[in-house]
């Protein structure tokens, strides 16, 4: 019945914390990426991607466990409930054991999830946000202005129609070039459907079209075809955004595994593979808070949590650029973030032992004073 109890109000906690944490994500990442929910059609499958919510939940759930523990750890104390379950003769482990078991599911899930969902979301993290960088430049094309091109070039067209299927297609086009070393390309053409792919490019299908190349010995060359495609990368206009998924996050773990890899793949492959025993230890040690009968100050826990947190994916974030400039070794230095974490545990094993176990302190003593 107490197990039961306590498993309800860390999962009632875990779901607040977590609700927490992701809507404050979905807003930030809304806020960073507003040019793209501006400048095309997003739909809600496109906008869970961008914001990454499934990597998300799948990395922070262990912290949000962790949190919840040491929140409902904290209450008890505050409350008095866990120094009347203590007086009632209840052991601590059976207190602590419902957590303990939250805390081992959550550890099975996020290994699971780190080395299968996770990069399978971040690839298609990665190709919805540039489906939708091309989709965002689409909608920006003016009718009857110039729209500046990557490399130098700018786009003309007298007149845009929006297809059902997100598409544009165009009427009047003009289309210039001036290619450095090389000779100046004039396009047009009479109409242009823009097919986009998942590559963050784009071709523009071409009827009526005429090529015009003048070199620089100024010799002119003209070229005309009923039919013509021409790939133009919208996608690069926003390239910057994309480069904050790197293609590795994206790469199976089977495939970094069994492949040639340089520092990058194998830190990324540690980096995995090290998430769910890092994750595993800040859950113990919110986990230790329910074995003390008696917390002298509630907010030491959630606080202390807190604080680990912040601290791995601080030492995440250092270990990943010491790899990358080659100060220290790709595997090590992923997997140097969860040792921190279990030494932490072992301190606060030491800790919680000294506090609950019987003869872990010395006894005061009884023989009476006497004055000298």
């Amino acid at each position: 019945m107490i197990g039961r109890h306590i498993a309800s109000r860390i999962l009632s906690s875990f779901i607040v914390i977590l609700a927490v944490l992701t809507v404050s994500l979905a807003a930030m990442q809304i806020v960073r990426l507003g040019p793209l929910f501006l400048g095309a059609w997003v739909r809600l499958a496109d906008a869970a991607c961008l914001v990454g919510l499934v990597p998300f939940i799948a990395v922070g759930a262990p912290a949000a466990l962790a949190l919840a523990t040491a929140a409902v750890a904290s209450s008890m104390s505050r409350r008095g409930e866990r120094q009347a379950i203590a007086a009632a003769g209840v052991r601590s482990v059976r207190v602590a054991a419902p957590a303990l078991v939250l805390a081992l599911a959550a550890f099975l899930a996020t290994g699971a999830l780190a080395v299968t969902a996770v990069p399978a979301c971040f690839a298609l993290l990665e190709r919805s946000l540039a489906s939708l960088a091309v989709r965002a430049s689409l909608g920006s094309l003016p009718a009857g202005r110039f729209f500046e091109l990557p490399g130098g070039g700018v786009l003309l067209a007298s007149g845009r129609r929006d297809t059902d299927g997100g598409g544009v297609d165009l009427e009047g086009l003009v289309v210039g070039y001036e290619a450095p070393g090389g000779p100046d390309v004039f396009v047009t053409a009479r109409s242009a459907r823009i097919l986009h792919s998942g590559d963050g490019t784009c071709t523009f299908a071409l009827e009526g079209a005429t090529v015009d190349m003048t070199g620089s010995d100024g010799g002119e060359v003209r070229i005309r075809a009923g039919i013509a495609d021409l790939p133009v990368d919208l996608g690069a206009l926003i390239r910057s955004r994309r480069d904050a998924v790197p293609p590795v996050l994206g790469t199976p773990t089977s495939a970094l595994w069994a492949g040639s890899r340089g520092s990058v793949e194998t830190h990324h492959l540690h980096r995995r593979l090290s998430l769910p025993v890092a994750s595993l230890a800040i859950m113990l040690v919110a986990v230790s808070f329910l074995l003390l009968p008696v917390v002298r100050r509630p907010a030491v826990p959630p606080a202390a949590i807190a604080g680990l947190i912040v601290v791995y994916n601080g030492l995440v974030r250092a270990c990943e650029e010491a790899s990358r400039a080659g100060m220290a070794d790709a595997a090590l230095s992923a997997w140097l973030p969860a040792a921190v974490m279990w030494a932490c545990l072992g301190a606060a094993a030491l800790v919680v032992s000294r506090r609950i176990l019987p003869g872990s302190r010395p006894a005061p003593s009884t023989a009476p004073r006497t004055r000298a």
